[in-house]
């Protein structure tokens, strides 16, 4: 399976969202709430296909055959079924497809039984593996991260926005409801742990810690356009990965991600790693009631 952020780059883009978005609710349901809260109907659901192709780009060296086989391009094509539930829980379903550029391996491989992973599902404490037929191949626990404080913040934008407007707002990304509180932020950036790097008429750059000891996140901003340009993680002020965002023309709504970072390795060198993503068919819906 691919790189998981990858997979959840709309649900990281709607939490980046909701972030800008949220007035502190103490009425709010806490995490200790959740688990008196029914599962019940979802209260938001996310779909989209991914058509993803990874590089890699390292200067001339010996590398062994097992580092060349790592760096070997992968073009990969995936629908995404996202569900969000009132107590937090989330149900996610990947269904591999076939990628238009496939790309077709000529050297020789072992014989292998074990069959393709074609889809999997995530939900109620498991995680499930299908082949092509839609036969079980492998089951085991897994629990995804609860998100009961999105749940919060989607409730207390609720009291202020009708589902119709928070959907348009969030498939435009961000848009006037992100730029109101953006504003809002500005005035006072240190209450919400944020630092201003730079600002002028058309952009502003955002630095804010991401909760994992020693990191942060810089965030680029046009004002004018109303959305995001692209954000970086720096782990103890190293860059660790970059992301830019491309938006449709017509929608303003994020069709194409590219992923920039370095990864290891199985010799323990360093290559840098290029992810182009397009994202198509997306869709997004919430219900609030």
């Amino acid at each position: 399976m691919k790189n998981k952020a990858l997979i959840l780059i709309p649900l990281l883009m709607l939490i980046a969202f909701i972030s800008f978005s949220y007035k502190s609710n103490p009425d709010a349901n806490t995490p200790a709430d959740r688990i008196a809260l029914q599962k019940g109907q979802p209260i938001a659901t996310m779909s989209y296909t991914t058509l993803t192709s990874t590089i890699y780009q390292a200067e001339a060296r010996n590398f062994s055959k097992l580092d060349i086989a790592t760096m070997t391009p992968i073009n990969e094509k995936q629908h995404i079924d996202m569900k969000l539930f009132e107590n937090g829980e989330m149900e996610l379903s990947v269904q591999e497809l076939t990628h238009p550029n496939k790309i077709d391996l000529k050297h020789k491989t072992l014989p292998n039984d074990v069959p393709d992973i074609m889809k999997t599902e995530t939900k109620d404490g498991m995680i499930k593996f299908y082949d092509k037929d839609n036969r079980l191949i492998h089951s085991q626990e897994f629990e995804l991260p609860n998100q009961i404080e999105m749940v919060n913040k989607l409730k207390s934008i609720g009291k202020d926005y009708s589902p119709e407007m928070m959907k348009n707002m969030t498939e435009s990304q961000y848009g006037k409801l992100f730029m109101d509180n953006l504003n809002e932020l500005l005035k006072n950036p240190s209450k919400e742990g944020v630092k201003v790097t730079s600002q002028n008429e058309k952009f502003v750059t955002l630095r804010k810690p991401t909760g994992e000891r020693g990191q942060e996140s810089v965030t680029l901003v046009n004002k004018e356009k109303k959305r995001v340009v692209g954000s970086r993680i720096y782990q103890d002020n190293e860059l660790v990965m970059s992301m830019y965002y491309g938006y449709d023309s017509k929608t303003s709504r994020v069709n194409a991600t590219k992923q920039l970072m370095k990864v290891a390795l199985p010799s323990g060198s360093e290559v840098n790693q290029e992810v182009n993503t397009i994202i198509t068919d997306y869709q997004f819906d919430i219900n609030l009631k």
